[in-house]
């Protein structure tokens, strides 16, 4: 397994600390051990290591490295990873030969040590939480870092204090151990919502330390009649939340910076207080009405950031991106914010008494809102030098080395749809990655989208502006509009990233995952179940987002509004974990791997219903009331949910299988099986079901494909059951009826409200569900499916290219993520003969249908009075007189 880094930042690494996913086929290695680190001569070097993910029969799928890497400016570096039978490098004992003696973690009763080369670095793990408890560099004890603090000053100017609550060793590798860290703020007054969490990462033979720091505020949005605007009363307002290191004279006493990445360290020995702050992103259109606050003000004071010396302003520019920090005669303490303009605003700040990371700077022109159910992460790091150069390997978080592994190696580890290979010598596909590449094209791509609405600072930075949605505005309005991961751009840039080794792909991922963990999902279980943990749509179609942030709806958009029409939240039709899972498996962090988490969990709960006796009889009266309604009033087309082959069942089945993937939990292949004998049946009647109405109908698409992602991961862990049976049915009776009867949608533009290219792009999904019939099919019908497959990718690139708007956000989305399938199926090495052996097992599950939805009712109210609880039945009313009363 070969593995390149390519240094492309003209910074010269230095050990530079890097962890990545390696994907391995089934049956390659079962035991990390025998895997070993190679340089192109042959030098073994060590490694951490930690599995992932596994195959049914236990062996590696992915694992997780932990190197350092070198390279001088503009250099490439191989490494191979590969595997040996010697196993004379293992010690009888399992210790690790080449383990560095110096490297070590202890953990106590109330702390942790970790010393690594010249730095030894105690944390506590009770009380308060202290970013450093104590500190010795180089044998020297620097004890005024003992007194770090974590401040968080609220609207009245009330001191909140981070109290821990557990700690935990989260990796321990030969190279790298993080400690994390969560807990609550508190103070005297008020009970406890607002969470914590901080992930403390060290690195062998490398003196600086990795933060990353989250505030959660885990109460429930009041969401008066459906909106959820800022303002909401159970946000918490605050002025600051800093990060304090304590300094003393005798240990430093010369401060230097630097405003921007690249420029030299310029030493201020005249003045002991320094300050470089970020008030705006430093783009023409910073004064953007996406910085809009709860009063619909923007509080922004100036572009980009300025330098104070003494409180006087020494220097200024638009996107700092500093280092900072302090010499004395024993060694250099420097620091640096990661994402610093674009996460604005931000602050850097030395004085004679201490070094302040502004993570939410009170020099801010307002107070700071965290919304309920929202949290924000921010990344820092602090190190130490024995001078100003021997801090230069800091200057690498800038911009982290990215690994390069083969397209073939990702292509047998990914569950369908894997990322295609290139090369395929195909127009069509090449005519794909042309339309694809204008997505991270820096002139027309998302970057250019996101500073033409402004979309920066610490709650939109990582979002994608969805201009599609403009195109009614008024030609003088500012249009704000966000696109929250519809169609799951992540997957589509993680796929992307696979396929080609771009790193800008990896860049996109990266950045909107991070802020889809922080700011979509909504993060309580103090609301309904049908919200608690979902995640939010994109801003409502054709409207401004005004003040719901992220958050879809807003008071505003009442009036464009039919009555019944108004408001919403979280929901399975917009609910997307599968790029969660794809980072989590090439980066490792957990924060994807509790979202995936997360969001599977959410869509178990829609599915077994109401956790509280009141609403699940209130619900039942509810839906007989609906159908007592429609017995005198003409009927309207059916709309179906899980109940039926759409966006929501298909979505929802695609989580669960996420989460399945993830922890091989039987549970998530449970209610993902349940769910698809819910939905479809082999014996629907398709006539009658009304597919081929675009505007309503569209969307069963999307439930197929999943189907045929299901049926992949179940014939890839050898379950050839009744289960597969029952879904195999059903995906060749519908690709059956769609190959007589499906057409592209634009070949009927007069049945459409809006025959924008977005139709276009949507044609790949039925590519994408002809090839997954092909793949479990015979022929003759594999033939006609695999000729359907490549008619409907070849019009859909071809039609879509027609479009002066083709690069809009949401058609590039499908494009990303959709016609993977195809792609694969028609690349060189697919083997399109290929004859599937199926057996003929018999299927049964259907003779369930009949009883399910009474016996779901039954369930339910068995399982509510089991956990019966006075205090959630209140809980639940209180909420409903709430939203009643908000009305």
């Amino acid at each position: 397994m070969k593995i390149k880094f390519t240094e492309s930042s003209g910074i010269k690494r230095v050990n530079e600390p890097v962890s990545f996913g390696v994907p391995f086929p089934r049956g390659y290695a079962t035991h990390p051990d025998r895997l070993f680190l190679t340089t192109q001569k042959g030098e073994i070097l060590p490694y951490g290591h930690k599995v992932l993910a596994t195959w049914p029969d236990h062996s590696i799928k992915w694992l997780l490295v932990d190197i350092q890497v070198s390279a001088d400016p503009g250099d490439t570096v191989v490494f191979e990873l590969e595997k040996t039978a010697d196993t004379s490098s293992v010690t009888a004992d399992g210790t690790d030969p080449f383990a560095t003696s110096g490297f070590r973690l202890r953990h106590q009763a109330d702390r942790i040590t970790i010393q690594s080369a010249q730095l030894k670095v105690q944390m506590n793990t009770k009380g308060v939480f202290q970013p450093f408890y104590s500190v010795e560099y180089d044998g020297r004890d620097f004890s005024c870092l003992s007194n770090s603090a974590v401040v968080l000053k609220d609207a009245d100017d009330t001191i909140w204090q981070p109290v821990i609550e557990e700690t935990t060793i989260s990796h321990d590798t030969l190279l790298r151990k993080t400690i994390c860290t969560r807990g609550w703020f508190e103070n005297t007054t008020r009970p406890r919502f607002l969470k914590f969490e901080c992930l403390t990462h060290f690195f062998s033979n490398t003196p600086w330390v990795k933060f990353e720091f989250s505030i959660c505020n885990t109460n429930a949005a009041v969401h008066p009649g459906g909106a959820w605007d800022l303002g909401d009363e159970n946000a918490f307002y605050f002025k600051s939340l800093t990060v304090r290191l304590p300094l003393d004279d005798k240990d430093f006493n010369t401060v230097f910076y630097t405003p921007e990445s690249g420029v030299l360290p310029v030493r201020e020995a005249e003045c002991s207080s320094v300050r470089i702050y970020q008030d705006s992103s430093g783009h023409d259109n910073w004064f953007s009405r996406n910085h809009v606050n709860k009063d619909g003000n923007i509080p922004l004071q100036f572009r980009g950031y300025k330098i104070f010396h003494a409180g006087d302003v020494k220097g200024s520019g638009n996107h700092a991106a500093p280092f900072m920090g302090v010499t004395g005669r024993p060694a250099v303490l420097g620091v640096y914010i990661k994402d610093f303009w674009q996460n604005f605003p931000k602050s850097l700040a030395i004085t004679k008494d201490h070094l302040d990371i502004g993570l939410f700077p009170e020099a801010f022109g307002g107070l700071f809102e965290l919304q309920p159910g929202e949290q924000k992460t921010h990344a820092f790091y602090a190190g130490f030098a024995p001078d100003i150069p021997g801090i230069t390997p800091l200057l690498s978080a800038v911009d982290p080395l990215v690994p390069q592994i083969s397209c073939e190696a990702y292509h047998q580890a990914i569950p369908g749809p894997v990322p295609a290979k290139k090369g395929t010598q195909n127009r069509d596909v090449d005519l794909y990655d042309r339309l694809v590449a204008g997505f991270i094209n820096k002139d027309i791509g998302y970057e250019q989208k996101n500073i033409r609405i402004d979309e920066f600072g610490w709650r939109n930075f990582g979002d994608i502006f969805a201009d599609h949605e403009a195109v009614s505005a008024a030609k003088d309005q500012f249009f704000v509009s966000h696109y929250n991961n519809q169609y799951d751009v992540i997957k589509g840039a993680v796929i992307q990233f696979m396929r080609t080794g771009e790193h800008q792909w990896f860049t996109l991922a990266n950045h909107l995952a991070d802020h889809v963990v922080d700011i979509d999902i909504y993060h309580t279980h103090k609301d309904k179940y049908q919200y608690n943990h979902g995640m939010f749509w994109h801003t409502d179609h054709h409207l401004d987002a005004h003040t719901s942030s992220h958050r879809t709806i807003s008071a505003a958009h009442r009036q464009f509004k039919p009555d019944g029409g108004f408001g919403g939240g979280p929901s399975a039709e917009h609910n997307y974990a599968t790029g969660l899972l794809y980072l989590y498996w090439i980066t490792g962090h957990p924060k994807y791997r509790q979202a995936v988490k997360d969001l599977a969990g959410y869509i178990i709960a829609l599915l077994e219903g109401p956790d509280t006796l009141s609403e699940t009889v209130f619900q039942q009266i509810r839906h007989l009331a609906v159908k007592t309604k429609a017995r005198f009033s003409k009927p309207g087309p059916r709309i179906f949910q899980f109940d039926g082959p759409c966006r929501a069942s298909g979505n929802a089945l695609n989580t669960l299988l996420d989460g399945y993937l993830l922890t091989y939990d039987p549970m998530y292949l449970d209610h993902a099986q349940a769910l698809i004998l819910r939905a479809v049946d082999p014996g629907d009647d398709l006539e009658t079901m009304d597919l081929l109405n675009a505007e309503i109908r569209w969307f069963y698409t999307i439930f197929l494909q999943a189907l045929g992602r299901y049926l992949e991961i179940k014939q890839s862990a050898g379950q050839m059951d009744e289960w597969f049976a029952y879904a195999r049915k059903v995906l060749r009776h519908y690709a059956g009826w769609m190959a007589e009867n499906e057409y592209p949608y634009l070949e009927k533009p007069e049945i459409l409200e809006f025959p924008t290219e977005t139709w276009a792009a949507q044609d790949l999904r039925k590519s994408d569900v002809f090839a997954w019939a092909a793949f479990f099919s015979k022929p003759p019908e594999k033939q006609v499916y695999q000729e359907k497959s490549r008619f409907f990718f070849s019009h859909a690139v071809h039609e879509l290219s027609r479009f002066d708007t083709r690069h809009f956000t949401r058609p590039m989305a499908l494009v990303m993520s959709n016609g993977l399938a195809c792609l694969d199926m028609m690349h060189p090495d697919f083997d399109t003969d290929q004859e599937s052996s199926f057996p003929k097992t018999p299927y049964n599950v259907g003779k369930f249908k009949q009883t399910r939805q009474y016996s779901m009712f039954l369930n339910q109210m068995f399982k509510n009075l089991a956990r019966f609880s006075f205090k959630k039945e209140w809980h639940w009313v209180s909420l409903q007189l709430q939203q009643i009363m908000k009305r």
